[in-house]
């Protein structure tokens, strides 16, 4: 979390207007889910892979990194698609392997493996998109996006609370575990469940301080009507629509001739 709001600071597009960057972004998220065309899908990733690195300038094992998170997650969600499981006799068509267990038929057929293949194609690329809105746009800068799209106050406040949060959270998690080492925590089994135990208690009380300070200061500097604030820093540039727009037709084009 720490690593993607340092490189959300310091990438070549951190200056950019953000409704320009959720434009690009959401555009083509909104056609790979909507389309869920392999081709769109591949032509979406490769293209904000290409944008993140080698415009954004931010490194690419860093991304490749990023990008192997969601990987379990999708991996347990096409595991059923791929493999099938009917009564023993059953003949499917399109089979490519197959196996029986006790009375029951498992197995594995081509409109299942293209199924599958399609998902992870789309989840990829919408993941893809996601990671350019958040890898090159600051909280402010969302806060701001969210300001522009008419979301309540109410929830762009919460949503400030909640980002915070998760710094006071992780920051406090090391810092208590750092010092439960250094007093000789976690050295055995039954030590670590204790140090595990006392940190539990300890971050959830230093957690919950730290938040009500945040909110204190939040509401200190006007809340959610300071993102307008923010409007100024920013300048709409007319060329960046004209290729986020170029894109998205090219975009279009592949899944009608593809």
């Amino acid at each position: 979390m720490m690593l993607i709001d340092y490189y959300a600071h310091h990438n070549r597009f951190s200056r950019f207007h953000p409704v320009e960057k959720a434009w690009f972004a959401f555009s083509h998220l909104f056609l790979v889910l909507f389309l869920k065309h392999i081709f769109v899908s591949a032509f979406v990733f490769f293209l904000m892979g290409a944008v993140v690195v080698w415009g954004a300038r931010i490194p690419w094992r860093r991304y490749l990194a990023l990008l192997s998170l969601p990987f379990l997650f999708l991996i347990l969600s096409i595991l059923p698609l791929v493999f099938s499981i009917a009564p023993a006799g059953t003949e499917p068509a399109a089979l490519i392997r197959s196996s029986s267990f006790g009375g029951w038929f498992v197995y594995i057929s081509l409109s299942s493996v293209q199924q599958a293949a399609g998902l992870c194609s789309s989840a990829y690329a919408a993941v893809s998109c996601m990671y350019f809105f958040i890898l090159t746009t600051p909280f402010h800068g969302i806060a701001l996006t969210m300001n522009v799209l008419r979301v309540p106050p109410l929830f762009i406040d919460l949503a400030a609370v909640t980002y915070r949060f998760i710094f006071v959270f992780i920051t406090k998690a090391e810092e208590t575990y750092k010092a439960q080492k250094l007093r000789g925590g976690y050295s055995h089994w039954r030590s670590s469940l204790r140090s595990l135990s006392a940190l539990t208690a300890n971050l959830f009380v230093q957690t919950m301080r730290e938040a009500k300070e945040v909110q204190m200061a939040v509401d200190a500097r006007g809340g959610a009507d300071a993102a307008g604030e923010q409007t100024h820093s920013y300048v709409l540039r007319p060329r960046i629509w004209g290729v986020t727009l170029l894109l998205f037709s090219l975009s279009c084009c592949i899944g009608v001739f593809f």
